[in-house]
């Protein structure tokens, strides 16, 4: 994870251009961060309580609650920092556009493991 974390952020320093975005771009990647957070938040409300595959997230129980959520958003929010701190000291079309897609593409997976966790659990486990 934490590889990838940084080849992503390398390879957006790598398309680094020197042009400046537009408005309609800023806002799209502003967009992409809400989508971003729906989707991380979808996922973890989908998973309260449940037992969790992952054991970076699984409490001692095997299952995702508080310490699961906090090491979850916690992940995410220094890749967040670090594309505002980007975004605001080198903005650029390409590298709005890159976060723009990235966050979209991030934040659709999230929603499609929450579709997953509901699908999987059974009738009376709802949170």
């Amino acid at each position: 994870m934490k590889k990838i974390a940084l080849l992503s952020c390398l390879f957006v320093l790598a398309l680094h251009a020197q042009d400046r975005p537009t408005s309609k771009e800023k806002k799209l990647w502003a967009w992409s961060l809400a989508a971003l957070a729906a989707g991380n938040v979808a996922d973890a409300q989908s998973s309260w309580k449940a037992p969790e595959a992952n054991r970076l997230l699984a409490d001692s129980r095997g299952r995702f609650g508080w310490q699961s959520a906090g090491i979850k958003f916690g992940l995410q929010a220094p890749l967040v920092a670090f594309q505002l701190w980007q975004a605001h000291k080198h903005p650029s079309t390409g590298l709005y556009k890159t976060y723009t897609v990235t966050n979209f593409a991030i934040g659709g997976a999230f929603g499609g493991a929450a579709i997953h966790n509901y699908k999987v659990r059974q009738p009376g486990q709802l949170p």
